[in-house]
């Protein structure tokens, strides 16, 4: 019944698998696999400093979720060449769109990271 597909978990196999359900699915349904657009929802930190890009989205899952990043949805961290690879991983395994949120806990560091992230959109769309 939908014509989007939004996971957010963890690892790029996690949906890649998924979305090999979601198809088959819609294949069930009479569908067209191209029927439901696959996306990703991700947190993202950029820093040129790769542990602490990690420890700061950490602190900032602690803070919003209550748990540690690795408890939590898609989370990717470290510069913006290896937040780049890490994103092409998710676009390999079939996302689309990509629903970024930064992952800074104030407005000083969101209009930060939102600048980072902003530079590498057109790499990213260069990766479907």
């Amino acid at each position: 019944m939908y014509d989007g597909w939004l996971p957010h978990p963890p690892d790029p196999a996690d949906c890649a698998a998924g979305l090999l359900g979601i198809r088959e699915a819609a294949a069930g349904a009479g569908r067209a696999a191209g029927d439901v657009t696959p996306a990703l929802f991700v947190s993202v930190r950029i820093d040129e400093d790769a542990e602490r890009a990690r420890r700061a989205l950490d602190a900032y899952a602690r803070a919003v979720y209550g748990m540690p990043l690795e408890r939590t949805q898609a989370a990717v961290t470290g510069s913006g060449d290896q937040v780049l690879a890490r994103l092409g991983r998710y676009v390999a395994a079939g996302a689309r769109h990509i629903v970024i949120r930064p992952g800074a806990p104030d407005l000083a560091s969101q209009r930060d990271q939102m600048e980072r992230i902003a530079a590498l959109v057109p790499a990213l769309r260069t990766l479907s």
